[in-house]
């Protein structure tokens, strides 16, 4: 069988030579001769030539150009707008957010600087000596001004001494009890005694005695309850029962018997008690205090004299308010991990007194706060508000 062969132009296969006479020819498997399409087309295209099919592309008419510039130019309006559009959002976006931006920024600058100018009018006024009104509810109103500013309680301590009303002072060591007892005399103009009771004090103390020569030698009690005046007996649920018998029959009785004579009371006659109990014996932090009579406690009226946070600097130097703070929070982790240690305004103003005169921060405290406590104590406040200076 011969080989097939492919036209060489036209591509079309199935083909073999086949002599025709002298010459060879592609043949089909019939034995045709082969017909080249593309050869027949060429010399077609010979024989009768087409000038349109050989001829360049007719140019693009003038509004067809005009179409297309159109279209263009408004494609690029629409972009340019589009661009312009966002552009003006995005700027008043902007601009929103700047304005925003500087009001908050000048509210903000604003409350800064009202704070700043409140610390500063607070500071002046701290550096100004104060002068304290304080009015009672008397009779005649009695009105007195201070240099030092008083206890939040002693107006009300004035009105029941005014009263002639024996009174009983509670709170913890520290908290200016004897001071205020003492400022309330001033204030009523009243002449003041006083008595540091202790397990010492006895009978003699307050009543006196007669010596071997038979001289009457007064006690402190003899001229407050015979002339008047206001009785101050400190730590008065420190002392021994025999002496609290003595005091509740002053108390109770128009008049007294005293070693060389039966006195009658004044009516000016008036006591206070200070204690850190309410005389009801010992409690966790005051384990050393006695109890007192149910009769002798209802002849005082009682009132809670604590700590006064907000007078405090103004004993200690509002100079010093950082001691005074830093003293106070001490002061508060102690009570809240119930220690007992006593951390009184006395820190405060003997600590501010001693850096206005110079001594360091650190020593001050040591001196003043950590050396009266336990190391354990010690340890555990410093360890959660610190020991240093703050900034």
């Amino acid at each position: 069988m011969p080989e097939l062969k492919a036209c060489s132009r036209c591509q079309q296969g199935g083909l073999h030579w086949q002599a025709y006479g002298s010459r060879f020819r592609l043949a089909d498997e019939l034995g045709q001769p082969h017909v080249c399409l593309v050869t027949k087309a060429s010399q077609l295209l010979a024989a009768n030539p087409t000038p349109s099919v050989v001829s360049p592309a007719p140019s693009i008419s003038a509004e067809v150009q005009r179409l297309a510039r159109d279209a263009v130019l408004d494609t690029v309006a629409t972009v340019t707008e589009s661009f312009q559009r966002n552009t003006r959002d995005r700027m008043a976006e902007l601009d929103l957010t700047m304005r925003t931006w500087t009001r908050d920024t000048e509210d903000r600058v604003a409350s800064r600087i009202q704070a700043l100018l409140d610390q500063a009018k607070y500071d002046l006024q701290a550096m100004i000596p104060q002068r304290h009104e304080l009015v009672v509810r008397a009779p005649d109103a009695i009105t007195i001004l201070r240099d030092t500013r008083p206890h939040q309680q002693l107006g009300r301590l004035v009105e029941w001494l005014n009263l002639r009303e024996h009174t009983w002072l509670a709170g913890p060591a520290g908290s200016g009890k004897s001071t205020g007892a003492e400022q309330a005399a001033q204030v009523l103009k009243l002449p003041m005694y006083t008595l540091n009771c202790g397990m010492a004090t006895n009978d003699w103390s307050l009543l006196g005695f007669i010596s071997p020569t038979g001289q009457y030698i007064p006690g402190h009690l003899r001229q407050p309850f015979e002339h008047g005046g206001v009785f101050i007996l400190d730590e008065i649920d420190n002392t021994n029962p025999s002496v609290l018998t003595t005091i509740n029959g002053a108390l109770s009785a128009r008049s007294y018997t005293f070693p060389d004579t039966i006195v009658p009371r004044h009516p000016d006659f008036v006591v206070v008690g200070c204690a850190n109990t309410w005389g009801t014996g010992p409690d966790r932090q005051y384990v050393g205090r006695n109890q007192l009579d149910a009769a002798t406690l209802d002849r005082f009226r009682k009132i809670t004299w604590g700590y006064d946070a907000e007078a405090e600097y103004d004993w200690a130097g509002r100079d010093q308010g950082q001691w005074v703070a830093f003293v106070q929070e001490v002061r508060a982790e102690a009570t809240k991990l119930a220690m007992r240690v006593v951390i009184s305004p006395r820190a405060s103003i003997i600590g501010a007194k001693a850096l206005r005169n110079g001594m360091a921060w650190d020593d001050t405290a040591r001196e003043c706060i950590w050396n009266g406590m336990s190391p354990d104590d010690s340890t555990r406040l410093q360890s959660t508000v610190g020991g240093g200076r703050r900034g």
